[in-house]
């Protein structure tokens, strides 16, 4: 869950000069700011990458790899997009419920493959607009780490689900033939994964704001 630890951090931040400090964004400044930051290392460094290790393949595969984040730069991508996709939900004027609802069920449409990261941004989506709602709910955060029970729930509950997933792995295999029961299968995983991540998010993000708070 590391990285859906350094999305809602993200998140985090972002909320923070959203609802803290007074920001004021708009779609297009925004963008023009996260492709500064994001997308043009993001295409430096897989146009490096791509004549490193990929200099013989096929020209069109390699333009294809660069804009969908080359190596390990596809986060930058999947970072852009939860940005844009986490700014607009911001400004949807929806109910927080209505939301979280439809983050929920972005995480089934992750498990499609789509160009540029977008599936990938509809699974982490979820991590960084919770980061963004938790900056501005700094009280609850404050209660909430102090909360011993909960801190332990929500480390047994992590521990409980990966060590499950591990042991079930294996059983959860299935060909690419059978599509229906391939599609079921993955959207199990996807979930299963996200659940525990959630916890073990949670409660090291609470364990850090505990941390501060006594520092």
């Amino acid at each position: 869950f590391t990285m859906e630890l350094f999305v809602l951090l993200s998140g985090y931040i972002f909320g923070y000069q959203l609802l803290v400090l007074k920001k004021e964004f708009t779609l297009k400044s925004l963008a023009k700011n996260k492709l500064k930051r994001l997308i043009v290392p993001s295409l430096v460094f897989g146009v490096l990458y791509s004549l490193i290790f990929y200099w013989n393949r096929d020209f069109f595969t390699a333009i294809y790899r660069i804009l969908n984040g080359a190596g390990h730069m596809w986060f930058l991508q999947m970072l852009f997009w939860c940005f844009i996709l986490g700014f607009l939900l911001y400004k949807s004027g929806m109910s927080d419920k209505s939301k979280f609802l439809i983050l929920i069920g972005a995480i089934a449409v992750s498990t499609v493959n789509i160009p540029l990261r977008l599936d990938k941004a509809l699974y982490y989506l979820f991590f960084l607009y919770l980061g963004i709602i938790l900056s501005g709910r700094q009280e609850s955060c404050r209660k909430l780490c102090r909360n011993n029970l909960l801190m332990t729930v929500l480390f047994v509950v992590y521990i409980a689900l990966f060590i499950a997933y591990e042991q079930c792995l294996p059983m959860l295999k299935v060909s690419k033939d059978s599509f229906w029961l391939y599609s079921v299968v993955s959207l199990l995983k996807r979930y299963w994964i996200f659940a525990y991540a959630l916890a073990g998010t949670l409660f090291f993000f609470l364990l850090s704001y505990r941390l501060m708070q006594n520092s």
